[in-house]
């Protein structure tokens, strides 16, 4: 690594003094590495980042504190409370390799700090954006971070990873990803079963003090359940490929390949994205026979009429989970749900909404319509002759841009009123790439 340059870089003391007070003092950025890039951050987002940041670095320190669960907002359960404490001993235990408790709760808040670094350039794809930012760009830098970080490599590598996939629990909670999503960040970042744990800790751990800061979004019990629902799971699956010697990626593979499991991402999609609509109560009602909720009872149907027999089921559940990240799948659904609720709409996200309240069952078949042209159209990409398939993002940005929301009113009009046609524009900008 090169050698830092004269700058006056800010101690490992005083960044955590900064970093412990909540409000960090936009003044001290400056100091911290890539101070140029976080004050220009801070600068030209005066409304929503500021905000944000602020919360973020509170929640790091919820989280790092005597009461993780105060996390949650709305909603604390006992069984969520004790799991969220047994997590934080997991996090933050300073016999893990011999670091000491102070380092470690530095670790968190300079992720915390620097989570978002990549909205300095734009919003859009900001963890690619800061992972190359903190990884690449300025070596003197770099080297700085590392300083701060007790010049442990592997820590400042773990960082990077963390800001590449500080939004990845978020996105499996909503639908958007699959659980191959987080393949990458264990698989190239350590070979050790012990290393990947605490990789898989770490991003987690961040995502639920991001997403706690989501402007205008108040998290919820089942908001944190879900997150430590999926990271045990994932802890499972690794254990269970430990024992067994198979590769992590082919068995998760599998795994999230099962109907079931699709049934379930597209449950999550749908009662996510209907969070604040007047659907919200009946999507995510549940049968007290069966307690499963209506959003996942019409999915299970629909997804029979979409595909009448079980070997179409069994290949759409494959190539859907190789569709590992939708990016912002959820505001295009929030936008055709809220085109669906009609003159009662809540939101009022669109110009335009259907003249009549389109029914649930209705939307549910344009949802899986959408889904099933994105994985027919983006099968070549997915199929390999050999190993358990390519995986691949699917960019639906372009479905809401925020200078033209008669584009998005008319999409939803023409997918439910012609369907095929609205299914060929919806495509044609929904580009897809290499995960």
């Amino acid at each position: 690594m090169a050698t830092p340059s004269s700058k006056k870089w800010i101690s490992c003391a005083d960044a955590n003094d900064v970093l412990i007070h909540n409000v960090p003092d936009p003044k001290k950025l400056a100091e911290f590495p890539f101070g140029n890039e976080l004050v220009q951050l801070w600068d030209q987002n005066k409304g929503e980042f500021v905000t944000h940041g602020r919360d973020v670095n509170i929640n790091i320190n919820t989280l790092l504190g005597p009461n993780p669960e105060n996390i949650v907002k709305v909603g604390i359960t006992s069984k969520t409370s004790t799991r969220i404490k047994d997590i934080q001993t997991e996090v933050i235990n300073p016999s893990i390799n011999g670091e000491e408790k102070e380092d470690l709760e530095l670790f968190f808040r300079l992720a915390a700090l620097y989570h978002d670094i990549g909205k300095y350039i734009i919003r859009e794809r900001h963890p690619t954006i800061g992972r190359y930012t903190l990884e690449y760009l300025d070596p003197d830098e770099k080297h700085a971070l590392c300083v701060l970080l007790n010049n442990d490599e592997d820590r400042l590598q773990l960082l990077i990873e963390m800001i590449q996939c500080h939004d990845q629990f978020g996105v499996l909670s909503t639908g958007e990803a699959s659980y191959p999503i987080l393949l990458n960040a264990i698989s190239s970042w350590s070979n050790s079963p012990d290393l990947q744990k605490r990789a898989i800790l770490s991003i987690m751990w961040l995502n639920i003090a991001d997403m706690a800061g989501v402007p205008g979004f108040t998290i919820q019990d089942r908001d944190v359940a879900k997150v430590l629902d999926d990271l045990q799971w994932y802890m499972e699956a690794m254990v269970t490929c430990t024992n067994t010697k198979e590769r992590l990626s082919e068995h998760i593979i599998q795994l999230t390949a099962e109907e079931e499991r699709a049934i379930i991402r597209i449950e999550r999609l749908l009662i996510e994205s209907a969070r604040s609509s007047q659907r919200c109560d009946r999507l995510s009602e549940r049968n007290l026979k069966t307690n499963e909720t209506r959003a996942h009872e019409l999915v299970r149907n629909q997804l029979k009429t979409v595909y009448p027999t079980a070997i179409p089921r069994r290949d759409f559940a494959y190539q859907f989970t190789h569709v590992c990240k939708m990016d912002y799948a959820k505001r295009f659904f929030e936008c055709l749900i809220d085109y669906c609720d009609g003159p009662a709409s809540k939101k009022c996200l669109l110009i335009l909404r259907s003249e009549t309240e389109i029914d649930d069952e209705r939307l549910i078949y344009a949802v899986l319509a959408i889904l099933h042209r994105i994985t027919s159209t983006y099968a070549a990409m997915i199929d390999t002759k050999e190993g358990p398939g390519n995986l691949i993002g699917v960019e639906m940005k372009d479905l809401t841009p925020a200078n033209a929301k008669a584009k998005t009113s008319q999409i939803c009009k023409l997918l439910l009123e012609s369907h095929y046609p609205g299914l060929s524009w919806i495509m044609s900008d929904c580009p897809a790439w290499y995960f």
